[in-house]
This record gives structure tokens, C-alpha cells and sequence, in this order.
């Protein structure tokens, strides 16, 4: 499809766009594709017995290159019952014309949205051209896991004739239920962060395009991330790590798989490592300690420490807190963030020179996250059922917001946690 705009008709009456004088001030004719392919299959089952009792059934598996590559086809079903009750004998001797019961349940699937909305498009334009070629930026960012809207309708109804046809009654009950909704994202439910910090934005609801100028980025590398949330405050999120040169201060990261993620972290103030000299090294494979731990959090969260510094701790250990560690854990058990463990004598300890383990600095930093987002199945983990009950909740939405992603399909849950998984984790949670 082509459209394009043009002004400078001398009459009204001659249309043809050959009898305009140019485009408007910045126009030009723009074109577009939009080519749909569908596929479907269909079964059909109408049952009636002694024309008292109804049964209807029909399945459908239908397809569309609407969705993503992953999620093309669906199954939709829907049946439903009735009762004739003015046909059994008990109702021969009333002046019941009709006295029916029904009840149906079925799905239905939507496709009314952008035809590319799945893939990751670009536009080409003329102020990016170069010596070898024409440039490209993205203004989609394709989503291989776009699924079919499924509606659940459900209905109970009674329908009533009576009198000899004089009257007529209808009564009806409805339930209608809607997954994976789609077209209903609002700009208003809607937030761009650059590591953590919202950025304006516009967008185009029709053809369902997010576009913003990111400015300042320098050389540092970035997490990008779009969180939409529904009327009822469901959150779904996506992100993007922009590589690119952040300074390095540490030694010892210089050829590390966390580099990218110490180093933005860095230059942010929300790690530091230990310097001997003039070298300074962050030890990322070192078991981290809860108070280093609750130092982290604490900066990531952009807390202002000193002004938890009353904060009176229950912990019969709290003189053991490093004093660098100390403001930090005061403000996050202020916050309900970090609350402590029993000791066996049924004490309140911080524990905080102790390595954290994996699921409890997943609890800690699940309280820390914006509640919303759904929770995956840890089925896929061969050791879920090693998951702490208090912490499963909070496990689940950093494996579905895809902060944690388990190692060779485990979680080790009960495993200590290091410094460099810390700073990941960290970096992607924004």
C-alpha cells in the first residue's frame, strides 16, 4: 500500500495528483505492505435426545502469520448444553409453553492487530546514507512468543414462554475472560527506563510502535527496558543491553563474562571493589556476604544510607555488621527488604559477614521488584522441589521477568551466590 500527501490543487475539481504543485513542507510518498496469511480446521458434533436435551461441539485449529514464529497456531473449542424442561411429564399439567435451561463455554481468538507486529522491522532513510549503502534503525523489536488473544465466554441462561405464547422471559448470566491480550497497551500504563531511570517516549497505539531518542548515552554500555501494565495492573516487560565501552576499574574484569555489568555498575556508584595500592580488583568470583549484599541493593535502590543511620536492628549480631555494610542493612530491614534469620536458639541474626545463598538474595531482590509480573513454572528446573516455600514466589517472577536463568537447567537454590552473579542480576532487574 502507497499513500502520500500533496498540496498546490488548482481547483477542487481536478483531483489527480498530477495538478498539485508538491508535497506539504517535509512530506514525501511513503508505502507499506501488509500481506496476512491464515490457515484453519474446523470440527463440528450436534447432539439431541428426545428433544429434551441439547449438546453442541465444535474445535477449531487455527493459524496466522500474525504471531510469532513460535506461537502461530491455537486450538479454540467451544460447547454447550440445554435442557427442554417443559418436556418432562412433571410439566404436562402447567401452561408452560417453554421452559428451557442452557449453558455454553468456548473460546474465540483475536488476529485484529499490526500485521508485522511479531517481527522486528526497520526503517531506511535518506539521512543515513554511507559510502557502501543506505543505514537502518529498528522501530519494532519483534517478539517470536506473540500469541493469540483467547477469550473465554461463558453463559447460563433460562429462557421462559408461558400463557399461550403471551409471554416471553429471558434470563441470562455472563462471564467473559481475555488472555494474552492484545491492543490494549495505553501510553499512560507504560514506562522506557535507561538503567532504571524513565525516559520520555512516544506512542503509536495503531501500529503499536515505541519510539524514543536516547540521548547522552556515550560510550557505556546500557539496559534499555519497556514495562506496559493492563487495566488490571498485570506487568509484562521487555529489555535490551546497549554494549557498548564502559570505563573498566577493576583489574581483575578485564577478560570477565560481567565485565559489561561491573563496569555500567561502576561508573554508577553502585559497586566499588577493594584496592591494594594502585590496583583495584573486584574479586567477581567470590562468594558475596549478606552485608556486602544489602550494600549493593541498597545503592542500586539509590537509597540514601545516612539517613537510615538511627535505625535501631533487633540482631543480637549487629555489632559483627562491617561498618561499610552497616547503613545498608539498617535500610533495608527498615524497608521490610532484608528481615534477618533464626538462629537455633530462636535469635534474630543479620548473619551479614556469611555468604548469601542464591534463593534468599532472589527473595530479597523479588521484595525490591515492582508486583505484577507473572511467575513461571519452575518445572522446567530439575531442582524446583529444592526451592524454599518462602522464597518459590519471588524465584518465579525473576525466572519470568528473565533476571535468573538457572545454570545447565538447575537453580541451586541452597548454593551461595557470587559477586558477579550479583552485578548481572542487578543490571538486568532495571
Amino acid at each position: 500500500m502507497s499513500r502520500y500527501s500533496s498540496v498546490g490543487y488548482y481547483s477542487d475539481k481536478l483531483p489527480n495528483p498530477g495538478f498539485s504543485s508538491g508535497y506539504p513542507a517535509g512530506g514525501r510518498p511513503v508505502s507499506e505492505d501488509r500481506i496476512i496469511a491464515g490457515v484453519g480446521f474446523f470440527a463440528n458434533l450436534n447432539a439431541i435426545y428426545k428433544e429434551k436435551y441439547f449438546l453442541d461441539f465444535i474445535y477449531r485449529y487455527e493459524g496466522s502469520s500474525l504471531f510469532g514464529k513460535n506461537s502461530r497456531f491455537a486450538p479454540f473449542w467451544s460447547a454447550g448444553i440445554g435442557w427442554n424442561i417443559h418436556k418432562e411429564p412433571f410439566m404436562k399439567d402447567l401452561n408452560v409453553n417453554l421452559l428451557k435451561l442452557r449453558f455454553s463455554t468456548g473460546y474465540l481468538g483475536n488476529v485484529s492487530f499490526s500485521p508485522y507486529q511479531a517481527m522486528t522491522t526497520y526503517r531506511y532513510g535518506e539521512d543515513l546514507t554511507y559510502v557502501k549503502g543506505a543505514g537502518a534503525v529498528p522501530i519494532t523489536i519483534g517478539n517470536p512468543d506473540l500469541r493469540w488473544e483467547r477469550t473465554q465466554n461463558n453463559n447460563i441462561g433460562l429462557d421462559l414462554n408461558v400463557l399461550d405464547n403471551r409471554w416471553d422471559l429471558s434470563l441470562d448470566l455472563y462471564l467473559k475472560i481475555t488472555d494474552n491480550l492484545q491492543g490494549g497497551l495505553a501510553a499512560d500504563r507504560m514506562t522506557l527506563k535507561v538503567d532504571g531511570q524513565p525516559v520520555p517516549f512516544q506512542w503509536d497505539a495503531a501500529s503499536g510502535t515505541l519510539s524514543a531518542t536516547l540521548s547522552g548515552l556515550g560510550k557505556s554500555s546500557h539496559q534499555v527496558t519497556v514495562t506496559a501494565a493492563d487495566t488490571c495492573g498485570n506487568l509484562a516487560r521487555d529489555s535490551v543491553t546497549l554494549s557498548g565501552a564502559s570505563s573498566n576499574p577493576f583489574a581483575d574484569m578485564t577478560n570477565h563474562w560481567a565485565r559489561t555489568y561491573t563496569a555500567r555498575l561502576s561508573e554508577l556508584g553502585i559497586i566499588s571493589g577493594i584496592t591494594s595500592g594502585d590496583v583495584t580488583n573486584f574479586y567477581p568470583n567470590r562468594n558475596i556476604t549478606r552485608g556486602d549484599f544489602a550494600l549493593m541493593a541498597a545503592n542500586w535502590l539509590g537509597l540514601d544510607l545516612n539517613a537510615y543511620a538511627s535505625v535501631s536492628l533487633p540482631y543480637t549480631d549487629t555489632k559483627d555488621i562491617p561498618s561499610w555494610d552497616l547503613n545498608a542493612v539498617k535500610a533495608l530491614y527498615e524497608l521490610g527488604i532484608m528481615q534477618g534469620s533464626r538462629a537455633s536458639d530462636g535469635t534474630l541474626r543479620a548473619n551479614a559477614r556469611a555468604s548469601i545463598t542464591r534463593a534468599e538474595a532472589m527473595t530479597i531482590l523479588g521484595r525490591m521488584t515492582e508486583k505484577g509480573y507473572p511467575q513461571a513454572a519452575l518445572s522446567a528446573f530439575s531442582d524446583a522441589a529444592a526451592v524454599p516455600s518462602w522464597a518459590k514466589e519471588h524465584v518465579a517472577t525473576l525466572v519470568g521477568m528473565e533476571v535468573v536463568g538457572g545454570s545447565n537447567g538447575k537453580l541451586r537454590p541452597s548454593s551461595p551466590v557470587t559477586r558477579a552473579e550479583v552485578a548481572k542480576m542487578l543490571f538486568t532487574l532495571w
